[in-house]
C-alpha cells in the first residue's frame, strides 16, 4: 500500500524510545526526494540537523531487519496510507526500543 502512493516528498511525527536527548518527544520530520531534510521538535519549535532520522522507508528496513533477528516485538500500520506507526524492539539496553510515526501528509 505504502510503495504504490509514490511519496518522495512528505512531512510526518515521529517519537522514538532510547537513552537519547531527542528520545520521548515529537518531532515533525520534512522529507524531500527520499531524504530527511529538516526535523523540528514541536514543544519548543528548535531546529534539529537531521542526522540519523528515519525516512518511512527506512522505518520499513528497520522492522523488516528486526522481524528477521527475532527483536520486533510490535508492529501496527496506518489504515490509509500503509505506514508503519508504531514498532516495538527488544529491549536492549541504551538501544532504540520503540518509534511512532503519525500524522503523514504528502507535500508538493
Amino acid at each position: 500500500m505504502w510503495k504504490s502512493q509514490n511519496l518522495a516528498n512528505y512531512s510526518y511525527t515521529y517519537e522514538f524510545e532510547a537513552f537519547h536527548p531527542l528520545a520521548n518527544q515529537l518531532l515533525r520530520l520534512e522529507v524531500r526526494q527520499d531524504t530527511v531534510r529538516s526535523v523540528v521538535v514541536l514543544a519548543t519549535g528548535a531546529s534539529i540537523v537531521p542526522t540519523f532520522f528515519p525516512t518511512i522507508d527506512a522505518l520499513f528496513d528497520q522492522a523488516l531487519r528486526a522481524a528477521q533477528n527475532g527483536s520486533l516485538t510490535r508492529i501496527a500500520f496506518d489504515p490509509v496510507r500503509g505506514y508503519p506507526t508504531v514498532l516495538g524492539y527488544a529491549a536492549v539496553p541504551d538501544a532504540l526500543s520503540a518509534e511512532q510515526a503519525s500524522d503523514l501528509q504528502p507535500l508538493p
